[in-house]
């Protein structure tokens, strides 16, 4: 992988990450979700239809969530590995020497 596209994922997954740890977006998240399930708990059962789509709309919510965690996730091990790769560098020869 070049070093351009892994610094992208290391920078995308601190973005993510930095918005997860947001309390304003984690606030918006959390009343959205609830105002969703309301509606849904409460909306007329001989509409399966409008329950389903107030669902998908909970659970789309979810997966923005879930997408930003895997962002932050493959940053923090993508920029291990390349600390990983930066340690396990070897020696030039006249350092091994000296």
């Amino acid at each position: 992988m070049s070093d351009d596209r892994a610094q992208d994922i290391i920078n995308r997954g601190t973005r993510a990450a930095q918005i997860l740890d947001d309390e304003t977006f984690k606030e918006a998240v959390a009343k959205i979700e609830a105002d969703i399930i309301a509606v849904w708990k409460t909306w007329k059962a001989d509409d399966p239809d409008g329950r389903e789509r107030l669902w998908m709309a909970v659970n789309s919510l979810n997966k923005i969530v879930d997408l930003l965690r895997t962002f932050a996730t493959t940053g923090r091990h993508e920029r291990r590995r390349i600390e990983e790769l930066a340690n396990n560098k070897p020696q030039s020869h006249l350092q091994a020497v000296v």
